[in-house]
């Protein structure tokens, strides 16, 4: 639960009664937005809605047992032609006359509309007038009544940016529930009926004074939404300010419209409410962790019996690195026994890769804990009674609770023998974080090596690194060859390589994409960083494309260049120089050629594929190979996986005589702040592909005959009668019976 111990209430309307006026003048809240004017008492709103004050004659708000009722109407006649035809009316407040703050915790009570197309908010707006900055403390939508949306807009890198946190909320849409965000000079944490559900930094444009808007606009374009009136209920809306300066106010006659006991101020003081004692806390909770960051550190949660502790936990021991933490609570938990959660809530990745080397997943965000003390009682992984975050990835770390996705870990405290943290003392974190070390070129020696490589550049350079026999011996390296316009570039490492043959292994390092889509005029993926290598030379002999041993990233994606090898996901791209042909001193550049679109060629052969999806920032997509050849793709998938719906791809070659291996290829997971809904059994905010079989000239293969699925990442469970593939991989049906 949420401590304002310290905090001051600095603003109140309980809404016993209602003072606004369209621009504020002389009343706490304004109905309009200075610039956003279409006539006097007319905000141009947003979505298909228009926000009038009253006294346009249209009344959007009432008070009824002390809540505010904010209304939603379509506009007909008169009341179309005073805003736009086809919008509906609706109201807002603001206060941006009466007050506004830097820091503190804002929170506002209500109970929000479920219906198709209603749209309810509660925002914090800059205070001089410039946009952004700009905080969502809650935005939800009528169309999916259990997902909560928190968000913050920030112009800090000179361009307009946001950051969302997605929760599910099984109660959302029944009765009245508090939003609140605890805005400091570094964090901004957003609550739930008290309860955090996310965390983000302050941005560097949100340390000045923000007032609170709340409004009910209508979404623009949505289906199934019907004409009948929306309805936002708000109970209150308090502000409260830890600085010691600050004026408190008084707390308002509470008139809570469905009799609920809301009087407390979480320990907050007001000009007539003097805060309760501090609650004795005698008991001590330790939680042992690390964390894999990416994009920032991961965070969680604690709560003790269901009961929250209040407070989010950044992560900073690196788990690669062998470091651990002990984060540390007090509570007055109680006669035990007792069950501890800790709860991950802000998993992220993007184009994540496992190496087993490493035996770790780059460009993923994880969490690990080995285990809790309560009271000086150590409990470890046998006290665990569930982990609902783990989706098949125990093997990270087999000495500790792996938490690879958003969800939670329990242990319990009852009885038997508990298993001690190990080690018993905890480890120090560095007090200063290491320097890393600046990447040297490698020692001179008696051998070259070179590598010809292009790149498509998206958010800065594609870059690897290179090694000799398992060593790495240079890298990294940023490719400025801009492989569209035809350009190469020949990158040349010395060092004392020792007697052949040998492998030599480019390690592409940081792919990534936002929205990709395949041109295939140009035969290229735009919005995708990617690299391409046409050979290597070492020591004057070349090695093209024959001397591939393997590539592990290309990803289905060869038919961008028939002249290299293609690396479109971060990976491995092994050369063996075992044996070449002597050649000059640096891989041979190919001829350009004009992209053509790929086509399937008709032939004898037809291959069906039943497929559906779940899409997030975009469909799905795969591509198709037969015995290794690429068939046909990329394909995007349509058909709504969560709605029931299914679709069949199909495509036509000359397959010759079977066996066949037929393998599907995911190429864009992705994901942001994903969550499972056990109810729904989907996971929200993530792309995913299914697979239920596959068609050969009639034959149907099902599951039965599927040989391996690399994609699967541990969510079978999302639908038992298809292959899942809820990560970029491949999948591969065989037709040998």
């Amino acid at each position: 639960m949420v401590d304002l111990t310290g905090y001051r209430l600095t603003f109140d309307d309980e809404f016993n009664q209602l003072s606004v006026s369209a621009t504020g003048s002389g009343t706490v809240w304004a109905s309009t937005r200075p610039g956003s004017i279409l006539r006097p008492g007319v905000d141009i709103g947003f979505g298909q809605s228009a926000f009038v004050d009253p006294s346009t004659g249209v009344q959007p708000f009432q008070i009824v047992n002390g809540a505010l009722q904010i209304q939603a109407a379509p506009a007909t006649g008169a009341v179309a032609d005073l805003v736009y035809p086809g919008l509906w009316t609706s109201g807002l407040l603001q206060a941006s006359n009466s007050f506004s703050q830097t820091y503190g915790y804002f929170e506002m009570r209500a109970e929000l509309p479920a219906e198709t197309g209603a749209w309810p908010g509660f925002w914090l707006l800059n205070a001089d007038g410039v946009w952004p900055p700009e905080i969502d403390i809650v935005e939800a939508y009528g169309a999916d009544p259990t997902a909560l949306t928190n968000t913050i807009h920030t112009g800090e890198t000179g361009q307009p940016t946001h950051q969302t946190i997605w929760s599910n909320q099984p109660t959302l849409s029944a009765g009245y529930h508090t939003f609140g965000a605890l805005w400091t000079a570094s964090t901004i944490t957003f609550f739930y009926d008290g309860n955090p559900v996310g965390q983000v930094a302050t941005p560097s444009d949100m340390h000045g004074p923000m007032y609170p808007l709340v409004n009910l606009a209508i979404t623009r374009g949505i289906e199934g939404i019907t004409d009948s009136v929306k309805t936002m209920s708000v109970d209150y809306i308090r502000v409260y300010s830890a600085d010691p300066s600050a004026t408190a106010v008084a707390l308002q006659t509470v008139s809570s419209p469905d009799g609920a006991d809301t009087g407390g101020l979480y320990g907050a003081s007001a000009s007539n409410v003097t805060p309760p004692p501090p609650t004795a806390k005698p008991d001590t909770l330790t939680i042992r962790v690390s964390g894999d960051s990416w994009n920032g550190a991961p965070k969680f949660v604690v709560s003790v019996d269901g009961t929250p502790l209040g407070q989010v936990f950044s992560v900073d021991a690196d788990h690669a690195a062998g470091q651990w933490q002990d984060v540390t609570v007090q509570g007055n938990f109680g006669a035990g026994p007792h069950q501890v959660a800790v709860t991950y809530i802000n998993d992220g990745n993007e184009n994540p890769y496992y190496d087993a080397a490493a035996n770790k997943v780059f460009n993923d965000r994880n969490l690990f804990v080995t285990g809790i003390a309560l009271n000086g009682t150590s409990y470890g992984l046998g006290s665990v009674v569930s982990n609902s975050a783990s989706v098949g990835w125990d093997l990270l770390d087999p000495n500790a609770a792996v938490m690879a996705a958003n969800g939670t870990l329990i242990f319990g405290t009852a009885g038997g023998t508990v298993t001690p943290i190990d080690p018993p003392t905890t480890p120090a974190l560095p007090t200063t974080p290491a320097t890393p070390t600046t990447p040297t070129a490698p020692a001179a020696g008696q051998d070259t090596l070179t590598i010809r490589i292009s790149g498509d550049s998206w958010n800065g350079a594609p870059q690897f690194v290179v090694s000799v026999d398992g060593t790495q011996v240079a890298g990294p390296f940023d490719v400025t060859a801009d492989h569209a316009a035809g350009q190469w570039q020949d990158v040349s490492v010395q060092g004392d390589f020792g007697a052949g043959p040998h492998q030599v292994t480019i390690t592409y390092l940081n792919d990534g994409n936002e929205n990709p889509y395949y041109d295939a005029v140009a035969n290229k993926v735009f919005n995708d960083r990617n690299l391409f290598v046409t050979g290597i030379a070492l020591n004057g002999t070349a090695y093209g494309l024959d001397a591939v041993v393997s590539n592990a990233a290309a990803a289905g994606w060869d038919r961008l260049d028939p002249n290299a090898a293609v690396m479109a996901a971060s990976g491995t791209l092994v050369f063996g120089t075992g044996a070449a042909t002597p050649g000059t001193s640096s891989p041979t550049t190919p001829l350009p050629t004009t992209p053509t679109a790929p086509v399937t060629a008709p032939g004898q052969d037809t291959l069906t594929i039943h497929i559906s999806g779940d899409s997030w920032n975009g469909a799905p997509q795969f591509v198709v190979s037969v015995d290794g050849t690429s068939v046909g793709g990329p394909f995007d998938v349509t058909a709504d996986h969560a709605a029931g719906q299914w679709q069949d791809v199909s495509v036509q070659g000359d397959f010759g005589a079977g066996p066949h291996q037929v393998t599907i290829t995911y190429l864009n997971d992705g994901n942001e702040n994903p969550y499972y809904d056990a109810v729904a059994n989907k996971v929200f905010n993530d792309r995913n592909l299914f697979v239920t079989g596959i068609d050969l000239n009639g034959t149907a293969y099902g599951l039965d005959a599927v040989v391996s699925n690399m994609a699967a990442a541990g969510w079978d469970r999302l639908d038992p009668n298809a292959a899942v593939m809820a990560a970029s991989g491949t999948l591969v049906f065989g037709t040998g019976a």
